[in-house]
């Protein structure tokens, strides 16, 4: 008996990513933080309402290879959107076997996510926000506790300054998550107070291109400023 012919099933890479695959989906693209502009390393990608998931490289890579027909959302999790407060909307691709599909998923850039952050603020282009967790000393995050950023503006007259003071409260949601809007670029000081006990004061000094914390500079140019808090007793 004899018989000749074959098919190509699959084509992969010395490293294993898959070129082609005749019976599976091969889905590919990047995790990337426009407000950064970096990939985010070891990004969870997954398919809506699918156990289908992979994670991302560190440079925020990824191909999930999925025996599925049909059309998908494309989602991520991410310890930045966690400290950020956002969930972006998943990305609908249609998967057909035998087929490469192309995708970019991730965090939009600041033009486009400090509106969905405050969309009842009303923001000068030079102000900041601050976002952040607050979780007591075990890591647990804090329901309802009560974030005060302080601050001074001086104005007045020449020859007759005046010191104005200033502070925003608020208070955090059900995961410990607060967003304080419309800060300016100056120093402002961070506390936060809830059941776990209370925290030091955090000096935070925002300039152009960065900001202190403390006698420490980093270089930061962007708006959005990520600031976790924990409680002590």
């Amino acid at each position: 008996f004899r018989e000749q012919g074959g098919q190509v099933l699959s084509i992969a890479t010395p490293r294993g990513s898959v070129v082609y695959s005749a019976q599976r989906a091969i889905l590919e693209g990047i995790v990337f933080d426009s407000t950064r502009r970096a990939g985010l390393p070891r990004a969870e990608v997954y398919l809506v309402g699918t156990s289908q998931s992979v994670h991302a490289d560190e440079r925020g890579m990824f191909q999930l290879i999925a025996s599925l027909d049909g059309e998908y959302g494309v989602a991520f999790r991410h310890p930045r959107l966690d400290s950020l407060g956002y969930t972006p909307p998943p990305v609908t691709v249609a998967l057909r076997s035998g087929e490469r599909t192309a995708v970019t998923v991730g965090i939009p850039p600041e033009h486009r996510l400090v509106p969905q952050l405050c969309p009842d603020s009303t923001l000068e282009e030079t102000d900041r926000v601050l976002v952040g967790r607050v979780r007591d000393d075990a890591g647990r995050p804090v329901t309802g506790a009560t974030v005060r950023v302080a601050w001074q503006t001086v104005g007045g007259t020449q020859g007759r300054p005046q010191a104005t003071d200033w502070a925003e409260v608020v208070t955090a949601d059900s995961a410990g998550g607060y967003v304080v809007c419309g800060l300016p670029p100056v120093l402002v000081t961070v506390s936060a107070r809830g059941d776990a006990g209370s925290s030091p004061p955090l000096i935070l000094r925002f300039t152009e291109d960065g900001v202190w914390i403390g006698n420490r500079y980093r270089s930061y140019p962007s708006r959005i400023w990520t600031q976790d808090i924990t409680l002590g007793r």
